[in-house]
């Protein structure tokens, strides 16, 4: 049953208007994780709240726009007030704290957001 809703949330993804671009926003990690492995796409983590100023901001700056380095990409916006979980899990002491995710490994992490470019350039390499 639990293999049952989780491919019937998957679809619900795939047939939402969640698509950027090429990109698709989650905000549950487990369905980023089940689509992940359907699509065999890399998952883009961001633990952010909507208290913290520079979170808003890389959201509309980076993550709301079209943008190449989030080319079939998964994005997981985390919200650290609603899932301490997880920021206990992940050891999330900063926000943003962003992670690339790569076959369900965690292969980078990127603490903050100041800049565009400097953010795009790591994700592009951490997604290499």
């Amino acid at each position: 049953m639990r293999l049952l809703n989780s491919l019937f949330g998957v679809l619900l993804l795939l047939t939402s208007n969640n698509v950027f671009g090429e990109s698709i926003l989650v905000d549950s990690l487990e369905d980023a994780v089940a689509l992940a492995e359907s699509s065999k796409q890399d998952i883009l983590i961001v633990f952010s709240a909507d208290w913290c100023k520079n979170c808003e901001i890389l959201k509309r700056e980076f993550l709301q726009s079209d943008n190449e380095s989030l080319k079939d990409c998964i994005i997981c916006i985390i919200d650290y007030d609603n899932r301490p979980d997880l920021i206990k899990e992940y050891r999330v002491r900063k926000i943003p704290d962003s992670r690339v995710m790569k076959k369900n490994i965690e292969t980078s992490q990127y603490i903050g957001y100041k800049d565009k470019i400097k953010y795009a350039e790591w994700l592009k390499n951490a997604r290499q």
